[in-house]
């Protein structure tokens, strides 16, 4: 995971557990996930095709 989505992610839980009914903490929070999420996806593809060039995901 990216150093910067660790920090929004982290940035995010600390609002949430002073403010947990504020809406767009727990948005931005998951966006901030999922970006984390597709950037180590494609990372690991990247890697799969460079080490299996049949492979294609």
């Amino acid at each position: 995971m990216e150093k910067g989505y660790e920090e929004a992610i982290g940035l995010y839980d600390r609002a949430i557990a002073q403010q947990p009914d504020l809406p767009e903490a727990w948005n931005n929070r998951g966006g901030a996930m999922a970006g984390a999420t597709l950037r180590d996806w494609q990372s690991c593809n990247a890697i799969r095709r460079r080490s299996h060039p049949m492979i294609r995901l």
